[in-house]
């Protein structure tokens, strides 16, 4: 599948319009992102920062989608054995904010996703403050 490029194709989608559209890419860019074969193709053309932005569009008013999307982005977060795939400080820091906010909002608690969007943004924020305090314990070591 990547070496048709259609994991550029899915990137691009992301910027779509159309929420259903979104949420299939999103379960696809799920599923490769789990693959550790494959999970670099998120990093590709931007698709980080542009799942980070579809969350923060979506968090509000499409809480399904905004499930989705932190689900690609915490299988992409996943570390493979041997092979480290991160997200630059920007991106890092923004999703970070991002969370946050979402974990502080109690307007959408009446959707009967809430509590699984919160959930997994408190499994993803958790898992961005791990990995920082490992980063920053190897460089002390250093």
């Amino acid at each position: 599948m990547c070496q048709l490029q259609i994991d550029q194709v899915l990137v691009m989608l992301l910027d779509h319009a159309n929420s259903e559209v979104l949420y299939s890419v999103c379960g696809v860019l799920t599923n490769i992102a789990a693959d550790p074969r494959h999970k670099n193709a998120l990093a590709k053309m931007d698709g980080v920062s542009r799942m980070i932005k579809l969350i923060g569009r979506s968090c509000s008013s499409e809480i399904p989608l905004a499930v989705i999307a932190c689900r690609a982005l915490f299988n992409f977060c996943l570390e493979n054995a041997g092979e480290e795939v991160c997200m630059s400080k920007a991106e890092t820091g923004a999703l970070h904010e991002l969370l946050a906010q979402v974990l502080e909002t109690e307007e959408q608690s009446t959707h009967p996703q809430w509590d699984e969007l919160t959930e997994v943004a408190f499994k993803l924020l958790e898992h961005l403050e791990a990995e920082e305090e490992e980063s920053q314990e190897t460089q002390e070591a250093d």
